[in-house]
Parts: C-alpha cells; structure tokens; sequence
C-alpha cells in the first residue's frame, strides 16, 4: 500500500509499506549533465538520495525508513529533505556500536584492518566492506573492476546504472574510472541501529540486481548493441523495480 503526501511544487512524496518514504523530484537545472555525471554528483548528497534518468529528464530520488511515517510524514517529509539541501551529514559513529549491530544481524563478519568485512557466501558472491567515517557508516561492494575499459562499456554502464538508481532501495551505483560499486550511507545521528541493517540488505539485494547486466555491458560489442541510437546525453525508461525488504 502506497499513500501519496501532498506538495506545493513538482516533488513526489510517497508513504510505503514498511515505513518507507519516498522522494522523487525533477531536476531540470542537470538536463545537460551526462548519465556519469549524474552519478558522481550523488557524492554531495546526503543519505541515499541519487539521481535517475526518466524520460529524458534527471530526476532526485531516494528514501528513508521512518517508524511514524504514516501518522507524521512532515517529520519523515523534512528529514529527506534536509539530506537533499544540506548533503551528508557529519557524525561518526563508534566502532563498539558498528560492532553490536553486526553481531545481532546474523551475518558472518570479521574485522580487518580499520574497517569490518562480510565475506561472500552462497548466491551473494560479492565481499561487503563496512567502514564507519565523517558521515556515518558506509556499507559497500564492488560489482565489477577492470584495468581498461572501452569507450562503449563507459557510456553504456553509465546510462545503464543511471536508469537503474530509481529502482533501488537504500543504496546507490556508483562508478569510477576501475569500478562499479554499490553503496549505502547509515546514518550515525541516533539512528544507526534502524538505519545500518537496512544498508546490510540493500547492498547485496543491489548488487543481484544488477550484476548480470553491469558484467555484459564490459563487453564492448554489447555495450554498443545497448546504447546504439542513443546520445550519452538522452534517458529512457527504466525496468528495475525490485526491492528486498518487506
């Protein structure tokens, strides 16, 4: 069930199931940035909020788990709010609270170095790093690595991961001049505890998402076969709309 919050200008609010509220809104003033600029911008958001494509249009998107979210969405409307104005937020959090939480999710982790690593296991191939810094708790894999990439693959991992950030929950793609990842923010400012397990289940539910995708399209004749006809520039629709938690 899904219930629609109103709003004076172009932003879309929207109450779902499990305490969940979402943000969707245009963002005419990015129209000439390219689907891999749009994703390095995500990095000045705060929380998970990032940038998709739709129609041909940059949208902001992104959402937050809100335990009084149905009886107070002005609450939940202006804690998002606030991460898309005032970008991540400064907090770090304590590494004996990172380490609770771990040991009540039921995952295998162990700690390496500074930070603490979930190792691949049965139909989630990927090691998830766990690293608290400035802006809370950061939860990431990475998708793919290379030491070369063809002009195509660029382009067409770009605009793929683009499309597919609005059908994510609580994470982002990102991409660098070696590497896909995927990437959650926990927040340490009280709500670590509600916060780091869903960053936990967002990533790898990502990272099956989009794994057989992001590993053809380094494929350069593939990669080409994807972004034939189309400008770096232009959008389009997106398939994605799979999610793992309740």
């Amino acid at each position: 069930m899904t219930t629609t919050v109103p709003c004076q200008d172009e932003s879309q609010w929207t109450v779902e199931a499990g305490g969940w509220l979402r943000l969707e809104r245009p963002c005419p003033e990015l129209d000439s940035r390219t689907p891999g600029e749009l994703l390095s911008l995500a990095d000045s958001l705060g929380g998970n909020l990032r940038y998709t494509i739709r129609g041909q249009r940059p949208w902001l998107c992104g959402e937050i788990r809100f335990p009084d979210v149905a009886s107070d969405p002005i609450t939940a409307r202006e804690r998002l709010r606030r991460c898309a104005v005032d970008g991540p937020q400064t907090c770090r959090a304590d590494d004996d609270w990172v380490e609770s939480i771990l040991a009540s999710s039921g995952l295998t982790w162990s700690r390496r170095d500074k930070r603490w690593v979930i190792a691949p296991a049965p139909g989630r191939p990927w090691e998830i790093g766990i690293s608290t810094g400035p802006h809370g708790v950061c939860v990431q894999a990475v998708l793919a690595t290379w030491s070369e990439i063809r002009e195509a693959s660029r382009v067409g991992l770009a605009r793929f991961l683009c499309l597919s950030q609005s059908g994510l929950r609580f994470c982002r793609a990102a991409m660098d001049d070696t590497s896909v990842r995927i990437v959650s923010r926990a927040d340490a400012q009280g709500l670590l505890e509600a916060e780091l397990p869903d960053s936990l289940l967002a990533v790898p539910a990502a990272c099956c998402l989009l794994a057989r995708e992001v590993q053809a399209l380094l494929d350069e004749n593939l990669a080409r076969v994807y972004t034939g006809g189309f400008d770096e520039r232009e959008g389009g629709g997106s398939r994605f709309r799979g999610t793992c938690f309740p």
